[in-house]
């Protein structure tokens, strides 16, 4: 059986770097470095994922999928559930009504796909499927 590397090990410096200045907790930082390596994520979104605090939000919402699926499964369905959203980037500060999220969601979705240029279009909200 082979030795595997320690996730750290498996980081670039700066995600280290990134690791070291943010957090202060051993564990949390480990944590970190463990979802980094596994999802592969750049230098900024791990910086994000350190200031929205991820760890408090990953497998957050209580449930009896370990007990009920396999192991793969179970796992999956935790990561597809945690909570809350973080919807930072729609510049809401305080509680709206569903109509208004969406408002603020479709507004930065279409200013995306218009951005992008030429061969890309928004053609409306909200089509009957």
């Amino acid at each position: 059986m082979r030795p595997v590397q320690q996730p750290a090990a498996q980081q670039p410096w700066t995600h280290i770097q990134v690791l070291i200045d943010k957090l202060d907790d051993r564990p949390l930082r480990d944590w970190y470095a463990v979802q980094d390596v596994e999802h592969g994520w750049s230098r900024n979104v791990l910086t994000n994922q350190i200031m929205s605090r991820l760890h408090e939000r990953a497998g957050a919402v209580p449930s009896n999928f370990h007990a009920q699926l396999r192991s793969p499964d179970s796992e999956l369905a935790q990561q597809l559930t945690r909570d809350p959203y973080i919807l930072d980037f729609l510049d809401v500060t305080e509680p709206v009504a569903e109509r208004d999220l969406e408002a603020a969601l479709m507004a930065r979705l279409q200013d995306f796909l218009l951005e992008l240029g030429h061969g890309f279009a928004f053609l409306g909200r909200q089509w009957r499927l």
